[in-house]
């Protein structure tokens, strides 16, 4: 065996297995942000029980969230639609602080402050985001959620 050959074959065994690396680390699930922030959550919502403790959104167009709202409604799809609604909260700065609860009976995406109030007025401040075609901020929401 040639010395290139044995430096190429060595090349490609490790590109295969950093392709193989990547897909083992994508694919694994993850414990959402928000399982761990809920106690705090729950502790500032009982301080201030007039604010809201979630936010149902409706998105327009094609963004991300709005193609994962349409994904989720048309059922059986929650899991894969969970998962781009929280990959889309990262990226979009206008979500940033908001961790995903679940999807309500309407298909809505029902959002929560991942941390606990930081005075931040988040109906107002979603309104203003131009993807979001409605937000309903009442506090019911947190009753039809799936662990509820």
């Amino acid at each position: 065996m040639g010395l290139n050959t044995l430096r190429t074959s060595g090349i490609a065994v490790s590109g295969a297995l950093i392709v193989a690396a990547i897909y083992v680390a994508s694919t694994t699930p993850r414990v959402p942000d928000r399982t761990r922030a809920s106690p705090p959550v729950a502790a500032s919502v009982q301080a201030t029980p007039a604010r809201p403790q979630a936010i149902a959104l409706s998105f327009r167009g094609d963004g991300p969230l709005a193609r994962a709202q349409r994904l989720a409604m048309r059922g059986g799809h929650a899991r894969a639609a969970q998962r781009q609604v929280e990959h889309a909260l990262v990226r979009q700065r206008a979500f940033l602080g908001l961790c995903f609860d679940h999807f309500n009976v309407r298909g809505d995406v029902v959002v929560r402050a991942c941390a606990p109030a930081t005075g931040t007025d988040w109906t107002a401040r979603l309104r203003a985001v131009p993807g979001v075609a409605n937000v309903d901020g009442a506090s019911q929401l947190t009753q039809d959620g799936p662990g509820d």
